[in-house]
């Protein structure tokens, strides 16, 4: 994977999941959730920047956080939002899902 392509998919996993807005829901946990979330998303994002010009193994690694942060933050999304915002909140998490398990996939399984 050269540099460049590298670099693109750290800039998309940053939009990705932009910002974490505060939880609509009545359930109580979610303002915790949020920011344990944001926290999650943030380490993830910046393991993808270090590994973005490191070895195969390292991004494999970094895709994989990256994977597991865009699934906690769309189960987040799902039960702590509501309306169009919840529905667009999570529809970019799993395009980010589906992109990250795609580079995943062509890139590292098998190794």
């Amino acid at each position: 994977m050269t540099r460049r392509r590298a670099a693109l998919f750290t800039l998309l996993a940053v939009a990705a999941v932009p910002a974490l807005p505060a939880p609509a829901a009545a359930d109580q946990s979610c303002p915790r959730d949020a920011l344990v979330i944001l926290s999650a998303v943030r380490e993830a994002r910046y393991q993808l920047e270090q590994a973005a010009e490191g070895s195969v193994k390292e991004r494999c690694k970094a895709w994989q956080g990256q994977v597991a942060a865009l699934k906690r933050a769309s189960a987040f999304y799902a039960r702590c939002q509501t309306g169009a915002e919840r529905d667009r909140s999570i529809a970019n998490a799993n395009a980010g899902v589906r992109q990250f398990q795609d580079a995943y996939n062509g890139q590292c399984t098998g190794r």
